[in-house]
């Protein structure tokens, strides 16, 4: 690693987060998210050397600094660089802090929770019933249908419900 900064012909070859920002004129969290999908991976594109280590943090701070990785050979013609998406922000609902610091994982629990014990006690249910009775019993949070749905899927492969063999649009609770 170089610190000298400049290449060969003049060109600034490290730049700061607080730089990369003036000079692109990128939305900080815009280009947080660019610059970390290009500095993580098997084979990053760009170098980085900040405060606290890329496998600790996956956090880019102001005063960070890249560089193109000397040693990146594309394995192809094509370079396929991975998203990075924004952690979902937990939705709270009007006038309740309800949905602050609990995780997805705590969430998808909650979901199935709900879902086992109305199908406890109903035994046997319509799918788009189930998932009406599933989103008005959560009080912390608003599952969306696509949650609820999701979490049916996974309850039926783990074998706590089941579809009934008559009619695909009814679920079975298993005792």
């Amino acid at each position: 690693e170089d610190d000298g900064g400049e290449d060969d012909g003049g060109i600034r070859s490290h730049l700061s987060v607080s730089i990369l920002a003036h000079v692109t004129e990128l939305p900080l969290t815009t280009l947080r998210r660019a610059l970390l999908a290009l500095s993580v991976g098997r084979m990053p594109v760009l170098c980085r050397r900040g405060a606290i280590p890329l496998r600790c943090s996956a956090s880019i701070a102001a005063e960070d600094v890249f560089w193109v990785n000397p040693s990146y050979q594309p394995p192809a013609s094509v370079v396929v660089i991975a998203r990075v998406v924004d952690r979902p922000q937990l939705a709270t609902q009007a006038g309740g802090n309800g949905g602050e610091g609990r995780s997805v994982r705590d969430r998808a629990t909650a979901i199935d929770a709900a879902v086992v014990r109305v199908m406890k006690a109903r035994e046997k249910l319509a799918v788009d019933e189930l998932v009406q009775e599933v989103t008005s019993s959560i009080g912390v949070f608003t599952p969306t249908h696509t949650d609820v749905k999701a979490r049916l899927e996974h309850l039926i492969d783990s074998q706590y419900i089941e579809r009934d063999e008559g009619n695909a649009a009814l679920l079975v609770y298993v005792p």
